[in-house]
């Protein structure tokens, strides 16, 4: 009987195994993968791009590429489609503001080119396995949409259990209002949701002496920050999850597993989800809230309140000035979600 081999690939080879014992004769090297794939590439480019004279774009999955890869297909295509799945599946991925980051200056490159990008990505079915979705599906979904659109997602593949329940709808509807409108100047609607993110990785909002050691597996860490704002509903429901030390990529397949909300991790966006309506200040002039409202709502996960007492009694807001220039427009209308709770005026 063959065995199969211990350890794991790096990002880019050609399986996510190694062969099995008595095969290896078969294991490719990363360059020859890398090798291949371009090839088959420019014979997709030759065949349905070149020959035909038309425009259409190759989707490759943005983890799987290096310089080389990135640089070769920026070169010879026009679109560019990109498989970013990180986006797609949730929402507090570890090191998603380095991804985010990463992805955002080749946006940028391309965009300098004269070229243009699209990006896809699937919400599996670890959503009906993993407690950050199922303990409540339509909001999960419904975070997620703005997590993803947020960073830039186009096309989220949604399985087709989840996309035909009724109570799914908003947070389709919803990605899909924003979906795939990334200039100001052209789009139908903006949007700000408002959050905070505890990010265990900012020493300076966590002092070391304070919360431990800044270290992405220090577990008691992220415990400790979320007992800090336990009062305003924070939760570290799953902490091993969201504590994971195996390399950034995997550090977001791992914490993607939570089976409870962890509102504490690594390397994520601390801010509001948002676009082309920036909330101004917003840590200085707000604060946030989780888990507030009635558990089967959609809207209970994250939140932002004012706090007079600090004189924190008003919030501002900046809308992308392109968005509405003058004579564009002659009619905006403004929807608030809130919770109506307390004795405030």
């Amino acid at each position: 009987m063959f065995k199969r081999r211990k350890g794991l690939p790096e990002m880019g080879s050609p399986t996510k195994d190694p062969p099995i014992e008595g095969y290896e004769d078969y294991e490719i090297t990363k360059e020859q993968w890398s090798e291949f794939r371009m090839e088959t590439w420019g014979k997709f480019l030759e065949a349905f791009v070149v020959k035909p004279r038309r425009e259409l774009s190759l989707v490759v999955n943005n983890d799987a590429n290096g310089t080389v890869e990135s640089e070769w297909i920026t070169q010879n295509f026009k679109y560019i489609g990109i498989k970013n799945g990180m986006f797609s599946h949730g929402w507090h991925i570890s090191n998603s503001q380095q991804r985010r980051s990463e992805w955002m200056e080749r946006v940028r490159v391309i965009g300098l080119q004269d070229k243009q990008t699209f990006v896809r990505g699937e919400e599996d079915r670890e959503m009906f396995i993993y407690g950050q979705m199922t303990k409540n599906i339509p909001r999960g979904l419904y975070v997620s949409a703005q997590f993803g659109l947020y960073n830039g997602l186009d096309l989220w593949n949604i399985p087709s259990q989840a996309l035909t329940k009724p109570e799914n709808q908003p947070g389709f509807a919803f990605f899909n209002k924003y979906a795939g409108h990334r200039d100001s100047r052209t789009a139908p609607a903006a949007f700000c949701s408002l959050r905070q993110g505890l990010d265990a990785s900012n020493t300076q909002k966590f002092p070391e002496s304070q919360f431990g050691a800044a270290d992405s597996g220090n577990i008691a860490r992220y415990t400790q920050i979320a007992e800090a704002y336990a009062d305003y509903g924070a939760i570290q429901g799953d902490p091993g999850k969201a504590a994971s030390k195996i390399g950034m990529i995997k550090d977001g397949m791992m914490n993607r597993k939570r089976m409870d909300y962890n509102d504490v991790a690594w390397g994520i966006h601390e801010g509001n989800y948002w676009r082309f309506l920036e909330q101004h200040a917003a840590d200085e002039t707000s604060i946030g809230w989780w888990h507030q409202g009635p558990e089967d709502s959609i809207y209970s996960h994250f939140s932002r309140s004012f706090r007079i007492k600090d004189g924190q009694a008003a919030m501002y807001f900046k809308l992308d000035p392109y968005f509405i220039e003058k004579g564009k427009v002659a009619d905006l209308s403004l929807r608030v979600v809130y919770l109506d709770r307390g004795q405030g005026q």
